[in-house]
């Protein structure tokens, strides 16, 4: 989202970088719990669940780009820090 629009170069930022907020939250519950589940798998000694993993993996990239986004709306919206 927050990658379209700095390559776009569009303007409603801050309306966004309140969703992206909300949005990082969620995507982070997400893993937790993923992780979480993965852990109790380990500790019953059951095999990994590859599609957690790769779960995991996906919702990180997202993570990842939310956060870059955010970084790169900093010096140009006052909010995208209070949301970082």
């Amino acid at each position: 989202m927050l990658v379209a629009i700095r390559e776009r170069e569009l303007s409603n930022v801050p309306v966004l970088l309140q969703a992206t907020d909300v949005v990082l939250a969620v995507l982070c519950l997400n893993v937790w719990v993923l992780k979480a589940r993965e852990k109790a798998r380990r500790e019953r000694r059951i095999e990994p669940n590859l599609a957690a993993i790769h779960a995991i993996d996906a919702l990180m990239e997202d993570v990842t780009s939310l956060v870059q986004g955010l970084e790169w709306a900093m010096p140009r919206w006052e909010n995208a820090e209070e949301a970082l």
